[in-house]
């Protein structure tokens, strides 16, 4: 990673660019991004101790390096965000081997078998609705119309 930094930067601004890592006492402190030339504030650092958690991990963060002549270089910092990897269906539309999740799970679940029950026996919440078996034998039962978010082949 430290080295496409080094070598896009270079190839885009014809400068060249650096990354250092500072701490003290076993702690990084910040991480800078520089460039030979003008670098005006310091605008160029990530200060890690405002980024950690309260249990003093890392969230998963963007930072996006831009350059200029006049100012040097200039770091943004954003939060992440998933980027969709699944559209939504109906459950009557769920075929065999189909992998999808509700809502905010984070794990995928792969079908192996759908079964709409019948209208006229067994629970009456159960009736009219769709019983899906997955890989692991865990089962759900779900009303037809209901949307889940199927995962996408890349």
């Amino acid at each position: 990673m430290i080295s496409s930094i080094v070598s896009i930067c270079f190839h885009q601004t014809g400068n060249k660019f650096s990354v250092d890592f500072n701490g003290s006492k076993g702690y990084l402190t910040n991480i800078e991004i520089s460039c030979e030339g003008r670098q005006k504030e310091r605008n160029n650092i990530i200060w890690v101790e405002k980024l950690l958690t309260k249990a003093r991990t890392l969230p998963i963060k963007i930072v996006s390096v831009f350059h200029s002549e006049e100012t040097g270089v200039r770091l943004e910092i954003a939060d992440f965000q998933k980027v969709a990897d699944s559209k939504s269906i109906a459950v009557k539309d769920l075929k065999f081997g189909d992998q999808y999740k509700i809502g905010k799970q984070r794990k995928f679940r792969t079908v192996m078998k759908l079964v709409t029950l019948p209208l006229t026996t067994g629970p009456e919440e159960h009736r009219g609705k769709i019983l899906i078996v997955h890989v692991n034998c865990s089962q759900r039962v779900m009303a037809p119309d209901a949307l889940v978010d199927l995962k996408e082949e890349v």
